[in-house]
């Protein structure tokens, strides 16, 4: 459920020596992904598949290090029958490839929905290889109105903790991070804007169109100076 790749091609940014698999039942999705990591020149594998079928993932179990997925929240992206077995069936293909010693992170909104996939995971992890549990978990603000959680997932000793029971806890990058969730999201823009790699335009205008400029420039000060003069004088 990679989309258009925005996560992982920050992933990609960050650690640029990884291998990184993108997963997705839209071609034109996948399209658009291809498209961004041209750009970053990063590779990447795409495959077009449905992660919540037997096999969907290519991969062969406990095969991938890391998996991390946003699944549709059933709201701009619909799911198409009950949510929860959707969600089931999604945690049951993710946990069959993901190796003993990795690590699954999820994000979905706050309330009814992170209720959903934290019972879903607690579901199928009975059936999965290991001990998979929620060791943190973290909300924020994903917009001004929408609250954000982000979970963590580890096979320890603890698999038959609840995963409901799991306290909010901050995570080793944070630092001393606040517990508010706009204060965090503000906290953590700033860690990325300290932290991000420099980036440049993927292309730059030749300088004889920004010379060309200077004319519309000065036409459209000149005028703008013409009106505040006209208001002046009461005739606007």
């Amino acid at each position: 459920m990679c989309g258009k790749g925005t996560l992982l091609a920050e992933a990609a940014v960050w650690w640029p020596n990884a291998s990184f698999v993108g997963c997705d039942v839209d071609k034109r999705q996948l399209d658009c992904c291809r498209c961004n990591f041209d750009w970053l020149q990063r590779k990447i594998s795409l495959y077009r598949t449905d992660v919540t079928r037997p096999q969907g993932i290519p991969f062969p179990d406990g095969s991938v290090n890391k998996v991390l997925v946003a699944p549709p929240w059933n709201r701009q992206f619909r799911i198409r029958g009950d949510p929860e077995v959707f969600y089931r069936a999604m945690f049951k293909e993710i946990l069959r490839v993901l190796h003993p010693a990795g690590k699954l992170v999820f994000v979905g909104a706050s309330g009814k929905v992170i209720h959903k996939l934290e019972v879903a995971l607690r579901d199928v992890r009975d059936q999965a290889v290991g001990s998979w549990t929620i060791v943190a978990k973290r909300s924020f603000y994903l917009t001004r109105r929408v609250t954000g959680v982000m979970a963590v997932v580890e096979n320890g000793e603890t698999g038959n903790a609840d995963v409901a029971d799991v306290g909010w806890k901050a995570l080793p990058w944070e630092g001393k991070a606040p517990d508010n969730g706009r204060d965090l999201y503000n906290h953590w823009r700033v860690l990325r804007a300290l932290e991000f790699p420099n980036l440049r335009p993927a292309s730059e205008p030749p300088k004889t169109q920004s010379r060309s400029r200077w004319p519309l420039l000065l036409i459209t000060a000149a005028l703008l100076g013409s009106v505040a003069a006209l208001r002046s004088l009461n005739w606007l």
